[in-house]
């Protein structure tokens, strides 16, 4: 999510770009969870979400990341095998964040790296809020492979343990496998690997996965059932380039969400997205589209304005909806890494509100993979 206006790049000139990098970077919170046995969860029980797959193409999903969670420490997190969840709420701030905005999410997101224990107890946890959990998963970290490696299958066994988690919650999630590679800030991104790596990756872990999948459920479909791809993007904002070297192919993708975040005075829905989605549905226009990460800073100066302008963007663009940014973060570079919660603007919120409200309630519907009607 590095983008900012173009007024500002001579002021803040070629330094901080490698710098500014996602508005969330390295603010993520990692936090390893014990894998689920089989058995213990069931979609359908009475706290089940009323999600499936892909959003619906009619209506308005909306999407948070909201840090916040109410959960403690307990032996599960200390003994893998353990059958109880970690106590308290994974997902109080999607509960938070559907009380401010008065309207239930049925997106929550959730980052993970690679090599780390699929976190189905959140998976679990955001589904009793009628969230479905988009899972962000970024091969970073100190024993992350390559891009190129993990094509070549040095991350088989990984996969298939991961597989194998997944089956516990039996609750469909999306997934989101390296996302912003257009992006410098990240390890696996433009300026640490080339695009034919990431397309090779990305076609890797989702063939992998599924066949791992299959195998374990006895069928494509089932497996199918279960996770969605997402194509996460960085818009093309100031020095962003653009993503369309790293489109996998419409067979791999099936739903795209764009990342962009207005940081500036002249940030607008069509400086910070316009390019970038036309130059998608040049390549497919029929794959399910949303604004993937986002958020209104109130350094732009007119954040309620900036607000209006997103919704008006997602109207005038016909995309399913968004998934804001619920977290404060008040570092260097601030432009870049602003208080993006909502509940800490006033104004704000009440205009989030009232552009909620004229979108009418958020989806609960969603369809089986695949079916684009």
């Amino acid at each position: 999510m590095n983008r900012a206006a173009l007024a500002a790049r001579l002021f803040l000139g070629a330094v901080l770009v490698p710098i500014a990098g996602a508005a969330g970077f390295a603010a993520y919170e990692f936090r390893v969870q014990p894998p689920i046995p089989p058995g213990v969860y069931h979609e359908g029980g009475p706290s089940a979400p009323l999600v499936l797959a892909s959003p619906v193409k009619s209506g308005f999903v909306l999407g948070t990341y909201d840090p916040r969670s109410t959960a403690v420490t307990t032996t599960a997190a200390a003994n893998p095998a353990a059958r109880k969840p970690p106590t308290g709420d994974l997902a109080a701030g999607v509960e938070a964040f559907d009380s401010a905005v008065g309207a239930q999410a049925t997106l929550a997101v959730r980052y993970a790296f690679w090599g780390q224990t699929f976190p189905g107890w959140y998976v679990i946890a955001a589904a009793k809020h009628g969230a479905e959990t988009v899972l962000e998963l970024e091969p970073k970290g100190k024993h992350a492979p390559t891009l190129r490696q993990i094509a070549s299958g040095a991350g088989d066994i990984w996969l298939k343990k991961f597989a194998s988690e997944i089956i516990g919650p039996d609750d469909h999630f999306m997934l989101s496998f390296a996302p912003e590679m257009n992006g410098q800030w990240y390890t696996y991104g433009n300026s640490h690997a080339p695009a034919a790596d990431y397309i090779a990756a990305f076609r890797h872990v989702h063939d992998t996965l599924l066949k791992d999948l299959a195998k374990d459920l006895g069928n494509m479909r089932a497996a199918r059932r279960l996770v969605t791809f997402m194509w996460q993007p960085s818009a093309i904002h100031l020095t962003t380039p653009s993503p369309m070297p790293y489109w996998p192919g419409s067979r791999y993708v099936d739903e795209v969400g764009v990342d962009g975040y207005y940081f500036f005075p002249s940030d607008t829905f069509r400086v910070i997205f316009g390019h970038t989605l036309a130059l998608i549905r040049d390549v497919d226009p029929e794959v399910p589209m949303m604004i993937g990460e986002t958020a209104v800073g109130p350094k732009t100066g007119h954040q309620a304005a900036d607000i209006r302008n997103l919704f008006a963007g997602i109207r005038r663009n016909h995309l399913l909806g968004l998934i804001w940014f619920n977290k404060p973060q008040h570092r260097k570079p601030y432009i870049y890494h602003q208080d993006w919660r909502l509940q800490d603007h006033m104004a704000a919120e009440q205009a989030f509100v009232a552009e909620l409200k004229a979108m009418g309630q958020p989806v609960e519907t969603f369809v089986e993979p695949g079916d684009r009607s």
